[in-house]
């Protein structure tokens, strides 16, 4: 996927009678989506932070804590607004709901456990200690990721 796409919603244009060009002046933009094939061919993505962990299987690999804590935050945040409008519908759930629901119920379970292991690095009295805790959580983390090690 190495093309961009956009969707918006022109607020202010002109357009050009002559060539039949629109000019956009304001738009508004509810969504942007890297492609397989977009709508413009010029629309390519050239770069990006952490490109060769993407292709890998592991967004994110590259960049910081407090990065991916940032994206986290921002998908917790997308996930709480779906929430809020399915109990605002107040209509009941189709199977397929319900079993994505369970599935979300059981990321979050998980991340008791991420919770839980911050609190004890935080907690750790020297650095040797956090560095220890810390390979131990990432540790406990990719087992459980695996399969191998419940939560």
């Amino acid at each position: 996927m190495d093309s961009f796409s956009i969707g918006y919603v022109a607020q202010d244009f002109d357009i050009d009678r002559k060539s039949g060009v629109r000019q956009l002046k304001d738009v508004d933009l509810p969504e942007v989506s890297l492609v397989a094939l977009g709508m413009n061919p010029q629309a390519l993505v050239t770069g990006m932070k952490a490109w060769a962990d993407l292709l890998a299987g592991q967004p994110g690999a590259g960049w910081t804590l407090a990065e991916r804590t940032a994206m986290v935050q921002a998908d917790i945040q997308s996930i709480a607004d779906n929430l809020r409008s399915l109990t605002e519908k107040g209509r009941e759930l189709t199977d397929t709901k319900r079993a994505e629901l369970t599935d979300l119920l059981a990321t979050f379970a998980s991340l008791d456990a991420v919770r839980s292991d911050l609190q004890r690095i935080l907690a750790a009295p020297t650095p040797g200690t956090q560095s220890l805790a810390l390979r131990l959580a990432l540790t406990r983390r990719k087992l459980a990721a695996q399969g191998i090690l419940e939560d």
